[in-house]
C-alpha cells in the first residue's frame, strides 16, 4: 500500500519532516545535539554501549525512523493486490486458461491465471477485491463440466506480523519501516475498539520474498521502529477467514461427515456418560486458561523488572558520552597550548584558564555517575565476564 502526500515523507532516508519545510529532516535537527537529547519523544528503556566520537558519525548513517507531526495519509486501493487473489478447488483437468479467464470474465478485469492441472486447482488475480467477492459469490459451488468448482481466497503467503510495538507507532510509520525489505502493499497496527494500540501489526508485502527478508534480518539483528530501543519481533502470519468461514458446501459429505453430525447440537444430559467425559474437558479446559493465565503475569511482571533495571541506562550512557567528548577537547586543548608554548620559545605550558574543570584522564570516572558495565538485569546475571553487568567490559567506551 503506498502512501503518498502527508507531511512532505522523504524515503531516501527512512526520516519524516514537518510540512513546510524544506530541510527534508524533523524539526529537532536543526538544534544542536544537546538541546537534541531533551527531546521527549517517549520512554526510553535501555542505552546501547558507549560510542566513541570518531564512529559516531557512521553509526547515525543507519536506517532509521523518527516520528514527526504528520498528517494522515489518503488509503489509496491498489490494483491486483494480493488481496484480489482467488484460488479456485476441484476444477476440471481439461480446462484451459482461456476458458477459466472467460469463466471469470464477467465480474471484473483479469491479470493473471495460474492452473496446476495435475493437483486440479487454480489461482486467478483480479483487479480488485470487491471483483474477486462478485466472482467467489457467483462461482462457488457452480458445476463447470461436472464438477462442482470450490472457489475462495487465496491465503496469502506474504503477510508478517510485527510485536512489541510501541504505542505512538502509527500505520504510516509502519509501512515506511518495512519498505526498506520491499513493495508493502499494506501496514495496520492492530487496536483495540477504542482505538488504542494493542502493541502488535500486520504488514502485507506485494512478494513473499520481501516478506521472508524481514523476518530474516529482523531474527538477526534487533530492529527499531521509535527511539525507545526495544525490538520488534517479526514473524510469519496467515490471516484467518473470518468473512467467508465454512459453508456446508464446501465439506465433503463422506462417511466420517454422517457419523459426526447426525445427533445435532444439545446440552449434555446429567449422569450420562456424555455427560462425564464433557465435563473432564471442561476442566482440562479450565486448567489450561488457567496456566496461561499465570505465565501471561509471569511475563508481564519480568518485562517490568527489565523495564525498572534500565531505567536509567540512557542517562548514564549520555553522560559518559559527554565525559568522554570532555576529555576530547581537553586533550585537544592541552596539545594546543604546548604548541603555542613552544612557538614562543616559553618551553613550558602556560596555566589552564581559569573557570575550566581539571582534564580528565584514561581510567578516571566522573564522580557520581555509575558505571554502565556494573547495572545488572534481573535474570540475565551471572553470565560474561564482568560478573553480569548488562554490557561486555571490553564494549564500555574507555578513553
Amino acid at each position: 500500500m503506498a502512501h503518498r502526500g502527508g507531511g512532505g515523507y522523504t524515503r531516501g532516508n527512512m526520516a519524516f519532516r514537518q510540512r513546510g519545510r524544506s530541510s527534508g529532516s524533523p524539526y529537532w535537527k536543526d538544534k544542536p545535539r544537546h538541546q537534541q537529547d531533551n527531546i521527549d519523544t517517549g520512554p526510553v528503556n535501555v542505552a546501547l554501549p558507549s560510542t566513541p566520537s570518531s564512529s559516531r558519525e557512521g553509526a547515525n548513517q543507519t536506517i532509521k525512523t523518527e516520528q514527526s507531526p504528520v498528517e494522515t495519509r489518503p488509503k489509496e486501493i491498489k490494483k491486483f493486490s494480493n488481496k484480489a487473489r482467488v484460488f479456485i478447488a476441484n476444477l476440471p483437468r481439461e480446462m484451459s486458461e482461456t476458458e477459466l479467464r472467460e469463466l471469470f470474465r464477467p465480474y471484473g478485469e483479469v491479470q493473471e491465471i495460474f492452473i496446476q492441472k495435475e493437483k486440479s486447482f487454480a489461482f486467478c488475480r483480479m483487479a480488485y477485491k470487491s471483483e474477486a467477492e462478485s466472482a467467489i459469490a457467483a462461482l462457488n459451488g457452480m458445476v463447470v463440466k461436472g464438477r462442482d468448482l470450490k472457489v475462495r481466497f487465496a491465503v496469502s503467503s506474504s503477510l508478517v506480523k510485527v510485536e512489541n510495538i510501541h504505542p505512538l507507532v502509527s500505520n504510516e510509520l509502519l509501512s515506511d519501516a518495512f519498505a526498506q525489505f520491499g513493495e508493502v502493499e499494506e501496514a495496520v497496527v492492530v487496536t483495540d475498539d477504542r482505538g488504542k494500540s494493542k502493541g502488535c501489526g500486520i504488514v502485507e508485502f506485494a512478494r513473499k520474498q520481501s516478506a521472508m527478508n524481514a523476518i530474516s534480518q529482523c531474527r538477526n539483528a534487533p530492529f527499531l521502529l521509535t527511539r525507545s530501543p526495544i525490538p520488534v519481533v517479526v514473524s510469519e502470519y496467515e490471516r484467518d477467514n473470518e468473512e467467508e468461514g465454512q459453508s456446508i458446501k464446501n465439506i465433503t459429505k463422506n462417511q466420517v461427515f454422517h457419523n459426526e453430525c447426525d445427533i445435532g447440537p444439545r446440552f449434555a444430559n446429567h449422569g450420562d456418560v456424555e455427560f462425564i467425559i464433557a465435563n473432564r474437558w471442561k476442566v482440562v479446559f479450565d486448567d489450561e486458561k488457567a496456566q496461561r493465565a499465570e505465565l501471561e503475569a509471569r511475563i508481564k511482571d519480568n518485562r517490568a523488572a527489565v523495564r525498572d533495571a534500565l531505567s536509567n541506562v540512557h542517562e548514564q550512557h549520555k553522560t559518559e558520552m559527554l565525559r568522554q567528548e570532555l576529555v576530547h577537547h581537553q586533550q585537544q586543548q592541552m596539545r594546543l597550548l604546548q604548541q603555542l608554548s613552544e612557538r614562543e620559545g616559553g618551553g613550558l605550558m602556560p596555566p589552564m584558564p581559569s573557570g575550566l574543570p581539571p582534564p580528565l584522564f584514561p581510567g578516571d570516572r566522573q564522580e557520581g555517575v555509575p558505571d554502565p558495565g556494573a547495572i545488572t538485569i534481573p535474570g540475565l546475571g551471572g553470565h560474561g565476564s564482568n560478573g553480569g553487568g548488562l554490557f561486555p567490559q571490553p564494549l564500555m567506551g574507555q578513553v
